[in-house]
């Protein structure tokens, strides 16, 4: 099964007399992304496009700023932090599990093709089909595909403050994949 893919981005602006135009019309090619594993996965594969990223609000609109935000959240390592935006699309194979992850942000996530399984570190597990969206506050995380076809994600991230539980910040974190026998209960045997 391959992860290849590839996105057609067009980007509008302004001509000298104000008049909108297309500034920017490309195809971006997906990036292989490999990550440490856990229960017996060594690593696990998933592709993401970055789409478009911004370090400051209000959004820097201008002409200067197009380069930059054309690389998405690479573009904005330290700039501009708490004020960030990131628009990227992920794609992840039948089988696969991402890392539990924690990101200081807001994250907008749109199932728009496949299914796909929502773990939580408090151990809740929600199936999540195409169309469906989650709002991720600042929570501990994960994604496995457990279909026969990869499942693509849209994700739009805001910076945030760090969660504050019991006076302790809750700060980004990305670990390994997590076993998930830990989130499905057993079959019974037959």
């Amino acid at each position: 099964m391959t992860l290849e893919f590839r996105t057609r981005r067009v980007i509008t602006g302004h001509d000298r007399e104000g008049k909108a135009i297309i500034v920017a019309d490309d195809v971006l090619d997906a990036e292989l992304l490999k990550v440490p594993g856990a229960g017996g996965n060594p690593q696990v594969a998933a592709a993401a496009i970055e789409l478009w990223g911004t370090a400051t609000s209000p959004v820097d609109n201008s002409d200067a700023a197009l380069a930059t935000q054309k690389r998405g959240w690479r573009g904005h390592t330290q700039e501009g932090l708490g004020q960030r935006s990131m628009f990227r699309i992920g794609r992840l194979p039948p089988g696969s599990v991402a890392p539990m992850h924690r990101t200081e942000s807001v994250d907008y996530a749109i199932l728009v093709e496949g299914e796909c399984d929502l773990l939580l570190d408090g151990g809740q597990t929600t199936t999540l089909r195409a169309g469906d969206v989650v709002i991720q506050r600042g929570t501990m995380h994960s994604w496995a595909n457990r279909g026969d076809k990869p499942c693509t994600w849209l994700f739009i991230l805001l910076d945030a403050h760090p969660v504050k539980v019991n006076g302790a910040e809750l700060k980004q974190v990305i670990g390994a994949a997590p076993d998930v026998a830990q989130f499905y209960p057993a079959k019974p045997a037959t």
